[in-house]
């Protein structure tokens, strides 16, 4: 098991103590900077792995709906990197047991690209040939217009969304071990410049308390002087 959300939280707490006055800070906010800083890496990090699968996640059976035109589309359960190309959607699928192979896959275009395709009488998609498109949340699905398709298969490469898709500070970071340091040097950063830690409140443990009741003494003792100065100049 590798680092957990958790244990990353606590480490930046404690230097946070060490460096600043941290009393207003919590752990969901922490939380907060650290899925922040785990998407900034990871969004670089597996578009530079690609093609490989280690960050992929997978989801069966994405329900088909239909738009008033009743063209077939699916919404994307997950937000995902936002990619050229909608690369951030690596795959999908769908079951057809009249095609070899059984899972037939849709190949990615733009909605200019659909549109020339659909004027070739020999690149018009169909359901062995099926394309898809993305607008917004919104993946539709084109070459299905003559069949029912209950569900997909979605393969994407989504973001980190604790509160939404995780809820266990003991679950791991799903990143690699050598991207911690910079992920917690990130979150460092964010609570410095941020708005709840300012530069007044840093320690830099030096006790001024003595040094603030000198100073209220002698502003206390000017003042008796000016008034003892004026009273006199009335008589």
């Amino acid at each position: 098991m590798g680092t957990t959300y958790r244990y990353l939280a606590n480490s930046v707490m404690m230097t946070l103590k060490q460096r600043f006055d941290d009393s207003a800070i919590t752990m969901p906010q922490v939380v907060l900077w650290i899925q922040h800083a785990v998407n900034a890496v990871r969004a670089p990090h597996i578009k530079k792995q690609d093609p490989s699968g280690a960050f992929l996640t997978i989801i069966d059976n994405v329900a088909v709906e239909s738009d008033h035109l009743k063209q077939k589309f699916i919404t994307l359960p997950r937000t995902i990197y936002d990619y050229e190309y909608d690369r951030g959607i690596e795959m999908i699928y769908y079951p057809n047991e009249k095609c070899n192979p059984f899972l037939v896959p849709f190949s990615r275009v733009d909605f200019g690209g659909l549109h020339r395709l659909q004027m070739d009488e020999y690149e018009k998609p169909t359901p062995e040939y099926p394309v898809f498109w993305r607008h917004h949340s919104h993946i539709h699905l084109g070459g299905l217009e003559c069949i029912d398709v209950p569900y997909v298969i979605l393969g994407i490469y989504d973001t980190i969304d604790f509160y939404n898709n995780i809820c266990d500070l003991d679950t791991a970071i799903d990143v690699p071990e050598k991207l911690l340091l910079g992920i917690e040097k990130q979150v460092l950063d964010l609570a410095r410049f941020g708005s709840i830690v300012t530069g007044d409140n840093t320690n830099d443990g030096v006790d001024l308390s003595s040094l603030k009741n000198r100073s209220s003494k002698g502003l206390e003792g000017k003042i008796d002087d000016i008034s003892s100065t004026l009273s006199k100049a009335r008589r």
